[in-house]
């Protein structure tokens, strides 16, 4: 019912469609022999469901999962900010052109975006934040630093 607001309709996927996603999402360098091996199916049946997962939008891109405390960003910050109503798309859209910003969510509740950002040092950190708040349209921010990080990886769909 509600998909039809959107103008879409989910796709159909099965079991086999499943277990493909997954075994991308473990690595998404195994290509269709590989994961036909570990799957007992045919490589051109995984290449087909493969292509056919790409052309309706499932896979949009194949990605690398990087650890940014080996190149120096030992500080994770999650970052809410309440907005002007009107201008949050716009702001949504400036933060993800920042290199410091990895994750930009538009949520729901007493904030409008949620952000993950990485940066080498607090003063990094810091510049960040302050960044943000001389932004007009920005009412308000909530920064939390991750002590730990306790899962970060792709999607992987639910049994």
């Amino acid at each position: 019912m509600y998909n039809s607001i959107l103008g879409e309709t989910p796709m159909h996927v099965d079991e086999l469609d499943i277990q493909i996603l997954r075994k991308l999402a473990e690595d998404h360098r195994a290509g269709p022999r590989v994961i036909g091996r570990l799957l007992g199916k045919p490589h051109t049946t995984i290449a087909a469901r493969i292509r056919r997962l790409e052309e309706n939008g499932v896979i949009e891109k194949y990605t690398v999962l990087i650890n940014y405390e080996k190149l120096g960003y030992d500080i994770t910050a999650l970052i809410l900010l309440q907005v002007e109503g009107r201008s949050i798309v716009e702001v949504e859209e400036e933060l993800a052109r920042s290199p410091y910003i990895r994750i930009v969510y538009d949520i729901t509740g007493d904030y409008d975006i949620a952000v993950v950002a990485v940066a080498r040092s607090m003063e990094e950190l810091d510049r960040l934040v302050k960044t943000i708040l001389r932004d007009p349209r920005v009412k308000k921010t909530y920064t939390s630093l991750v002590f730990r990080r306790v899962k970060d990886q792709p999607f992987s769909p639910p049994p």
